[in-house]
């Protein structure tokens, strides 16, 4: 390994796991974005199931969780230590509990950074709520939705990144973890690679985006996904172009409706089905769909009229 410490950004998608695994040849450790649970150390020492893991974990994706554990285990059997760590998740579901259980709430309010993430989170499910409850013949209202929870979410990855490279650079600097490492992440998160190299200036770092390097080598071409350049312009706030961040996601809004609405699994170590939809979208729809009336046109015309 040429770098001491290793930030793979990864799609959670079960086709990449195999891909941040490759990532791990010559690692002593890996990171994954995952928060801490009690059941985590058994299973990987294999005193408890992977389904006791994710019965403590929220589950977004649960396919593609259930592989990272699988792969992460096999690791672990391996030599390479596995640590979970995602600081801001820990405490958003710490608040969930407090208001689920009303005990603790005191303490709360107390808490500036806490009250901060618990206003952020309720902003984000109240837009997710209005999202999924307007009419899909909506297109202007749904597009305004997707840039507001584009730019919650840049602000909840922006303190993801940050909680999370502090807690990284001071185990690395106790010693608590086995160097050289490998840090999975979000493949959204495109500013936490620079955040923790920040924190870690005495150490050698690299970034690896599996999203890109996985398209080049399959399609000899970089994808450009417009929810994660939505996201980007927030995280990064690289434009404040208003026509280009509707337009990105417009292209979004599409993308999200001729997706596939579940997980899906691989056939082969060669297959990668939802990459290859992601380039029929983005090079056989999207590509052509360069203003924001185009797109308007292409949703009802190909997707509400064929409902």
């Amino acid at each position: 390994m040429s770098s001491i410490v290793k930030v793979v950004l990864t799609p959670p998608r079960v086709e990449f796991v195999r891909e941040l695994v490759r990532e791990c040849e010559d690692a002593c450790s890996l990171v994954l974005e995952l928060p801490q649970v009690e059941s985590l150390k058994p299973y990987l020492e294999d005193r408890a199931t992977v389904d006791d893991v994710l019965s403590e974990l929220e589950l977004d994706y649960p396919l593609f969780l259930r592989e990272l554990l699988r792969a992460a285990k096999r690791l672990h059997s391996s030599g390479v230590e596995v640590l979970a760590l995602d600081p801001y998740q820990e405490i958003a579901v710490n608040i969930k509990m407090r208001l689920f259980l009303k005990k603790g709430l005191e303490q709360l309010e107390r808490d500036y950074t806490a009250r901060y993430i618990a206003m952020l989170e309720l902003n984000i499910g109240k837009i997710l709520s209005q999202y999924y409850s307007t009419p899909r013949e909506e297109f202007d209202r749904l597009v305004d939705l997707t840039i507001r929870y584009a730019k919650f979410d840049a602000e909840r990855l922006r303190m993801k990144s940050e909680f999370r490279a502090r807690k990284i650079a001071e185990l690395v600097e106790r010693g608590k973890l086995k160097l050289p490492a490998v840090i999975h992440a979000s493949f959204m998160n495109t500013i936490f690679p620079s955040t923790l190299a920040r924190k870690l200036e005495a150490h050698e770092t690299k970034q690896v985006d599996l999203y890109s390097k996985v398209s080049r080598r399959l399609f000899n071409v970089e994808l450009t996904h417009p929810g994660r350049e939505l996201t980007r312009i927030f995280l990064e706030h690289t434009t404040r172009d208003q026509d280009k961040i509707r337009l990105l996601a417009a292209q979004t809004l599409i993308m999200v409706s001729l997706y596939p609405k579940s997980e899906v699994i691989p056939k082969t170590d060669s297959d990668y089905p939802l990459l290859r939809k992601d380039y029929e979208i983005i090079t056989g729809v999207l590509s052509s769909l360069d203003t924001y009336e185009k797109c308007r046109e292409y949703y009802f015309k190909n997707i509400i009229n064929k409902r």
